[in-house]
């Protein structure tokens, strides 16, 4: 039943690069929108948005919803893309369930998935809906030294009217605490829960350093653990950056300490499970020099193994 996979997270951690070299490679009929939110709809989370209402005839009210609809709908028509506006149409002219949310990838010809990285937030009633609908989906979860990944989600926000204070640090550790943010960095709830109900062998875990050290092997494993030919891509356009965030400035020491040690048991607990990569944060995290990543799986299994294709 499609879709064949689904990437729950997490969010800065590559899944963006992925989504656009799946929508590259010739195996894969990926919908025209990156992020479908269907498992998080509800009011609650942090990422809701038109689809918490379910209805059609109670989201036609809404002006602003009315204008992206026929936005959405009216750029691939006068483009001559008939077969994405008609999918734009199905989208939005239905009542939301789960009969829709399968339409969504009934005309893919090819492997296709929903990319939605706020999935890792997800409460338990709604992974094991997502399991109920799709019990055999494949997995992918990318992670991302958790000290690096929030603070590049801190200044991704900024251009979406949420600035940051750098002489303002106990306003700081009150947006990192916040429970919704917490989610997104706590991998090891994400993988446990998800482990409740899917099986170590459908849940692969990629590495966000493998994005800048060993792309093609990255995206190719992604690949065969999917079912796909290996993508005929140059390492060069691998290494292109997606998503990135506006701002980069280096963290401040005082806030970077505190993410340090906040997420320090997290990455212990990575370290033992993971190695690789997640080893080499916890030696970054204690000024340790790293060495080079050749022979650094990628991926793994959601058990901690190499994933072998």
């Amino acid at each position: 039943m499609k879709p064949e996979f689904i990437c729950i997270g997490a969010q800065k951690a590559g899944t963006t690069w992925l989504h656009a070299n799946l929508q590259r490679h010739p195996d894969f009929a990926m919908p025209p929108v990156k992020e479908l939110h269907y498992f998080d709809r509800a009011s609650h989370y942090a990422s809701a948005d038109h689809l918490t209402v379910t209805r059609f005839r109670d989201r036609w009210a809404d002006k602003v919803w009315r204008k992206k609809m026929v936005g959405d709908i009216w750029r691939p028509a006068r483009s001559l893309k008939f077969a994405k506006a008609r999918w734009w149409s199905r989208f939005h002219f239905a009542d939301f369930s789960d009969e829709w949310y399968l339409s969504l990838f009934s005309d893919c010809r090819g492997i296709t998935g929903d990319v939605s990285p706020s999935y890792t937030i997800l409460d338990e009633e709604d992974v094991a809906r997502m399991h109920r609908l799709l019990p055999d989906a494949r997995l992918i979860l990318l992670i991302r030294d958790p000290v690096d990944r929030a603070w590049s989600m801190f200044r991704y926000l900024e251009q979406f009217g949420f600035p940051l204070d750098l002489d303002d640090i106990d306003t700081f550790r009150t947006r990192v605490d916040a429970p919704q943010q917490d989610r997104r960095s706590d991998y090891r709830r994400a993988l446990e829960l998800f482990l409740r109900y899917y099986p170590p062998d459908q849940l692969l875990v990629g590495f966000f350093d493998a994005i800048r050290e060993d792309p093609e092997g990255l995206l190719g494993a992604v690949c065969q653990y999917l079912g796909a030919a290996a993508p005929a891509i140059e390492g060069g356009s691998l290494r292109k950056e997606v998503n990135r965030s506006r701002r980069q400035d280096s963290c401040p020491p005082e806030f970077r300490g505190y993410l340090e040690r906040k997420y320090r048991p997290l990455m212990e607990w990575l370290a033992d499970r993971f190695d690789g990569y997640a080893a080499r944060w916890l030696v970054q995290l204690d000024g340790g020099e790293i060495g080079p990543a050749d022979g650094i799986a990628p991926v793994r299994l959601g058990d901690g193994s190499h994933f072998v294709p």
